[in-house]
């Protein structure tokens, strides 16, 4: 099955060319000095784009307890990590063949990239994803103009699966 379910998100890809860094030798043996990764990377070959993808259930989480600085950080962080861990495969670094779960994908082939943080909410906390969103987009835009990445957001679990129509978000 094409299905990738965390954080009570299930995401349904057309194809089987999806993959996690989590399962990566490379990635397991970085984690641990505070190297992140994003949840699941689908590369859409007929459109030679590359997402990355994070899923976080704030669900449990009251809206007082919502640091949004520190969320936005660390969505901020992981997708420079998972860019370097791209970048090290690519170009051949002396660690390119521990990321052996990128090894389907053709990094030459990637014209475009999009980075999807999907946030699972109650109804109490919807203004939070677009107050998340402001502030990850003021902080990643650096990011995103150096490595030319077509889009980049938050959205709540809601929003994704009225928007997203490459793959689908339950």
């Amino acid at each position: 099955m094409n299905r990738f379910t965390e954080s009570n998100i299930t995401l349904t890809f057309p194809d089987r060319s999806y993959f996690r860094l989590s399962d990566c030798t490379g990635y397991k043996k970085l984690s641990s000095f505070h190297f992140k990764e994003m949840d699941v990377s689908w590369y859409n070959q007929s459109e030679e784009k590359l997402w990355l993808i994070e899923l976080k259930d704030y669900t449990s989480i009251s809206n007082e307890q919502i640091d949004i600085e520190s969320r936005v950080n660390e969505l901020v962080k992981k997708p420079v990590d998972a860019l370097s861990m791209m970048l090290c495969v690519k170009h051949g670094y002396a660690m390119a063949a521990e990321f052996d779960c990128i090894v389907p994908i053709n990094l030459d082939g990637v014209r475009r990239l999009s980075l999807l943080n999907v946030v699972h909410l109650n109804q109490s906390q919807q203004t939070n994803a677009a107050l998340i969103n402001e502030r990850y987009k003021q902080k990643f835009k650096a990011y995103a103009t150096l490595f030319n990445i077509s889009y980049f957001g938050v959205m709540s679990s809601e929003q994704a699966r009225r928007k997203i129509t490459e793959f689908t978000v339950q």
